[in-house]
């Protein structure tokens, strides 16, 4: 494939691209900067482009929802349960409420690794980090009501989980 041919390829589908990447992503700074990296992979591997296994259109879609994929891995917000053992005991406490708190913190950190990754997170973002479902839902690319109904499951999961372990 010629340079003339890329750049026909990219008059036709700039901005079908362009509006694909914005719907997903609200800031068009940075979808024209994902559009400019999908049409840049495109420009890179167009010489390994093969049309029997499909249309250009279909190639360049792949290229972006692969680009959408990677965009939204990267800019997740991980929350650690490494957190949870920073926290910090009061000296004006007495050894066994010391004691009695570690386990508790310690049967919750363990209990809140049995959950799958994304209860966690919510979990996490919700009570530790006072994220709204909002905030959330825009970081895991979910709906705030979809954020409530995973957190509402998580919490039961976690409550059976630790009422196993006689918490």
């Amino acid at each position: 494939m010629k340079y003339e041919e890329f750049e026909r390829i990219y008059q036709e589908y700039y901005l079908k691209i362009l509006t694909f990447i914005h719907k997903r992503v609200p800031d068009l700074y940075e979808a024209e900067e994902l559009t400019g990296d999908v049409f840049l992979s495109f420009y890179r591997n167009m010489d390994s482009y093969d049309e029997e296994k499909g249309s250009i259109a279909t190639w360049l879609y792949a290229i972006t929802a692969n680009r959408l994929k990677n965009y939204y891995r990267d800019k997740k917000t991980h929350y650690s349960l490494e957190i949870l053992k920073q926290q910090t005991i009061p000296r004006e406490k007495m050894p066994e409420e010391i004691v009695v708190k570690i386990m508790r913190e310690e049967t919750l950190r363990k209990s809140l690794e049995q959950l799958s990754d994304r209860e966690r997170e919510i979990l996490l973002g919700r009570f530790y980090y006072q994220k709204s479902s909002t905030e959330l839902g825009r970081q895991m690319n979910l709906s705030p009501g979809n954020v409530r109904m995973i957190q509402k499951r998580a919490l039961e999961k976690l409550r059976m989980i630790m009422e196993k372990q006689g918490e």
